[in-house]
Protein backbone atom coordinates (compact mmCIF):
# COMPACT_ATOMS: atom_id res chain seq x y z
CA UNK A 1 0.00 0.00 0.00
CA UNK A 2 3.05 2.35 1.14
CA UNK A 3 4.62 1.70 -2.17
CA UNK A 4 1.33 2.43 -4.22
CA UNK A 5 1.17 5.62 -2.24
CA UNK A 6 4.88 6.70 -3.20
CA UNK A 7 4.29 6.20 -6.79
CA UNK A 8 1.44 8.19 -6.57
CA UNK A 9 2.62 11.33 -5.20
CA UNK A 10 5.74 10.46 -7.75
CA UNK A 11 3.41 10.81 -10.39
CA UNK A 12 1.63 13.73 -9.01
CA UNK A 13 4.75 16.03 -8.40
CA UNK A 14 6.00 15.10 -12.22
CA UNK A 15 2.88 16.40 -13.57
CA UNK A 16 3.00 19.04 -11.13
CA UNK A 17 6.84 20.12 -12.02
CA UNK A 18 5.44 19.28 -16.10
CA UNK A 19 2.28 22.11 -15.86
CA UNK A 20 5.36 24.24 -14.03
CA UNK A 21 7.89 23.87 -16.86
CA UNK A 22 4.98 24.64 -19.89
CA UNK A 23 3.72 27.45 -17.69
CA UNK A 24 7.19 29.14 -17.57
CA UNK A 25 8.58 28.27 -21.02
CA UNK A 26 8.31 31.19 -22.82
CA UNK A 27 6.10 31.48 -26.52
CA UNK A 28 7.08 33.30 -29.66
CA UNK A 29 4.68 36.12 -28.73
CA UNK A 30 6.29 36.46 -25.38
CA UNK A 31 9.90 37.50 -27.26
CA UNK A 32 7.74 39.32 -29.65
CA UNK A 33 6.31 41.32 -27.54
CA UNK A 34 9.79 42.15 -25.12
CA UNK A 35 11.31 43.17 -28.28
CA UNK A 36 8.64 45.47 -29.26
CA UNK A 37 9.35 46.93 -25.55
CA UNK A 38 13.22 47.31 -25.80
CA UNK A 39 12.56 48.58 -29.37
CA UNK A 40 10.02 51.59 -27.98
CA UNK A 41 13.21 52.30 -25.41
CA UNK A 42 15.59 52.57 -28.66
CA UNK A 43 17.41 49.10 -27.52
CA UNK A 44 17.43 47.95 -31.09
CA UNK A 45 20.24 45.35 -30.58
CA UNK A 46 18.16 43.85 -27.45
CA UNK A 47 14.99 43.92 -29.51
CA UNK A 48 17.04 42.05 -32.61
CA UNK A 49 17.83 39.40 -29.82
CA UNK A 50 13.94 39.00 -28.49
CA UNK A 51 12.84 38.78 -32.17
CA UNK A 52 15.50 35.78 -33.30
CA UNK A 53 14.05 33.47 -30.64
CA UNK A 54 10.79 34.76 -31.44
CA UNK A 55 11.80 33.66 -35.35
CA UNK A 56 13.79 30.31 -34.17
CA UNK A 57 10.44 29.28 -32.33
CA UNK A 58 8.05 30.14 -34.85
CA UNK A 59 9.90 30.99 -38.32
CA UNK A 60 6.42 31.71 -40.19
CA UNK A 61 5.09 34.59 -38.69
CA UNK A 62 5.17 37.61 -40.82
CA UNK A 63 5.51 40.29 -37.90
CA UNK A 64 8.49 38.98 -36.64
CA UNK A 65 10.26 39.40 -39.61
CA UNK A 66 9.04 42.52 -40.09
CA UNK A 67 10.04 44.58 -36.89
CA UNK A 68 13.31 42.90 -36.55
CA UNK A 69 13.61 44.61 -40.14
CA UNK A 70 12.67 48.08 -38.93
CA UNK A 71 15.32 47.48 -35.46
CA UNK A 72 18.08 46.47 -38.61
CA UNK A 73 17.03 49.35 -40.20
CA UNK A 74 17.85 51.76 -36.97
CA UNK A 75 21.14 50.18 -36.45
CA UNK A 76 22.04 50.79 -40.27
CA UNK A 77 22.30 47.32 -40.73
CA UNK A 78 20.78 47.97 -44.15
CA UNK A 79 21.62 44.42 -45.96
CA UNK A 80 19.93 42.42 -42.46
CA UNK A 81 16.54 44.65 -42.87
CA UNK A 82 16.30 44.00 -46.60
CA UNK A 83 16.77 40.43 -45.89
CA UNK A 84 14.10 40.10 -43.24
CA UNK A 85 12.09 41.99 -45.67
CA UNK A 86 12.57 39.45 -48.14
CA UNK A 87 11.39 37.13 -45.69
CA UNK A 88 8.38 38.75 -44.85
CA UNK A 89 7.49 39.02 -48.53
CA UNK A 90 7.73 35.10 -49.01
CA UNK A 91 4.67 35.08 -45.99
CA UNK A 92 2.68 37.89 -47.41
CA UNK A 93 2.88 39.80 -50.64
CA UNK A 94 2.24 43.26 -48.78
CA UNK A 95 2.08 45.94 -51.12
CA UNK A 96 3.53 48.46 -48.16
CA UNK A 97 6.72 45.70 -47.99
CA UNK A 98 7.80 46.57 -51.40
CA UNK A 99 7.89 50.09 -50.62
CA UNK A 100 9.84 49.80 -46.99
CA UNK A 101 12.24 46.95 -49.04
CA UNK A 102 12.93 50.03 -51.69
CA UNK A 103 12.98 52.53 -49.24
CA UNK A 104 16.29 50.76 -48.06
CA UNK A 105 17.26 49.76 -51.18
CA UNK A 106 17.79 53.59 -52.45
CA UNK A 107 20.06 53.79 -49.33
CA UNK A 108 22.70 51.17 -50.18
CA UNK A 109 22.64 52.75 -54.17
CA UNK A 110 20.58 49.60 -55.58
CA UNK A 111 18.12 51.85 -57.92
CA UNK A 112 17.11 49.46 -60.47
CA UNK A 113 15.94 47.00 -57.07
CA UNK A 114 14.71 50.06 -55.47
CA UNK A 115 12.56 50.62 -58.53
CA UNK A 116 11.24 47.01 -59.31
CA UNK A 117 9.96 47.56 -55.57
CA UNK A 118 8.67 50.96 -56.24
CA UNK A 119 6.32 49.28 -59.16
CA UNK A 120 4.78 46.43 -56.74
CA UNK A 121 3.57 49.52 -54.18
CA UNK A 122 2.65 52.42 -56.54
CA UNK A 123 -1.17 51.47 -56.55
CA UNK A 124 -1.45 51.76 -53.10
CA UNK A 125 1.45 54.77 -52.37
CA UNK A 126 -0.22 57.22 -54.95
CA UNK A 127 -1.34 59.76 -52.68
CA UNK A 128 2.29 59.09 -51.00
CA UNK A 129 4.91 62.02 -51.70
CA UNK A 130 8.13 60.49 -50.26
CA UNK A 131 6.94 57.37 -53.22
CA UNK A 132 7.84 60.02 -56.19
CA UNK A 133 10.33 61.58 -54.52
CA UNK A 134 12.11 58.62 -53.85
CA UNK A 135 11.20 57.02 -57.22
CA UNK A 136 12.30 60.23 -58.90
CA UNK A 137 15.65 59.99 -57.31
CA UNK A 138 16.44 56.58 -58.69
CA UNK A 139 15.50 57.54 -61.87
CA UNK A 140 17.32 60.50 -61.44
CA UNK A 141 20.50 57.91 -60.28
CA UNK A 142 19.93 55.76 -63.65
CA UNK A 143 20.04 59.04 -65.74
CA UNK A 144 16.17 58.92 -66.73
CA UNK A 145 16.20 62.79 -66.45
CA UNK A 146 12.18 62.53 -67.61
CA UNK A 147 10.84 59.95 -65.41
CA UNK A 148 13.01 62.35 -62.51
CA UNK A 149 10.97 65.31 -63.66
CA UNK A 150 7.74 63.91 -63.96
CA UNK A 151 7.96 62.14 -60.23
CA UNK A 152 9.22 64.84 -58.60
CA UNK A 153 6.75 67.32 -60.07
CA UNK A 154 4.44 64.97 -58.40
CA UNK A 155 5.77 64.48 -55.03
CA UNK A 156 5.85 68.62 -54.67
CA UNK A 157 2.29 68.53 -56.18
CA UNK A 158 1.32 66.41 -53.26
CA UNK A 159 3.97 68.05 -50.85
CA UNK A 160 3.86 72.00 -51.48
CA UNK A 161 6.75 74.02 -49.70
CA UNK A 162 9.11 71.26 -49.62
CA UNK A 163 12.53 73.10 -50.15
CA UNK A 164 14.80 69.77 -51.11
CA UNK A 165 11.80 68.83 -53.73
CA UNK A 166 12.22 72.07 -55.43
CA UNK A 167 15.88 72.21 -55.18
CA UNK A 168 16.10 68.49 -56.53
CA UNK A 169 13.82 69.30 -59.85
CA UNK A 170 16.06 71.92 -60.34
CA UNK A 171 19.03 70.04 -60.31
CA UNK A 172 17.25 67.78 -62.60
CA UNK A 173 15.85 70.63 -64.82
CA UNK A 174 19.63 71.81 -65.12
CA UNK A 175 20.44 68.05 -66.72
CA UNK A 176 17.88 68.73 -69.39
CA UNK A 177 19.05 72.20 -69.84
CA UNK A 178 16.25 73.86 -68.70
CA UNK A 179 18.47 76.69 -66.61
CA UNK A 180 15.47 79.45 -66.72
CA UNK A 181 12.75 76.77 -65.37
CA UNK A 182 15.40 75.65 -63.13
CA UNK A 183 16.18 79.33 -61.88
CA UNK A 184 12.93 79.53 -60.86
CA UNK A 185 13.12 76.13 -58.29
CA UNK A 186 16.33 77.58 -57.29
CA UNK A 187 14.76 80.63 -56.01
CA UNK A 188 11.50 78.62 -54.63
CA UNK A 189 14.16 76.69 -52.55
CA UNK A 190 16.12 79.67 -51.28
CA UNK A 191 12.71 81.23 -50.31
CA UNK A 192 11.80 77.62 -48.31
CA UNK A 193 15.38 78.23 -47.15
CA UNK A 194 17.29 75.50 -48.30
CA UNK A 195 20.82 75.36 -47.35
CA UNK A 196 22.20 75.28 -50.88
CA UNK A 197 19.62 77.11 -52.68
CA UNK A 198 21.43 80.42 -52.16
CA UNK A 199 24.75 78.69 -53.97
CA UNK A 200 23.39 77.09 -56.91
CA UNK A 201 21.49 80.70 -57.69
CA UNK A 202 24.66 82.61 -57.46
CA UNK A 203 26.17 80.13 -59.78
CA UNK A 204 23.50 79.31 -62.41
CA UNK A 205 21.20 81.92 -62.17
CA UNK A 206 22.23 85.53 -61.10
Amino acid sequence: MQKKLSLFYAKVILFSLTILFLSCKKTSDDYYNNGLKRAEKNDHKGAIVEYDEAVRINPNDVRFYIKRAMSKHELKDYSGAIRDFSEALKLKNYTDLYYSRAMIRQKVSDYKGALDDLSKASESEKDNPNFFSIRGTCKLKLKDYNGALNDISKSIELKKNQPSLYYLRGMVKLLIHEKESACEDFHKAKELKHPEAADSVNKFCD
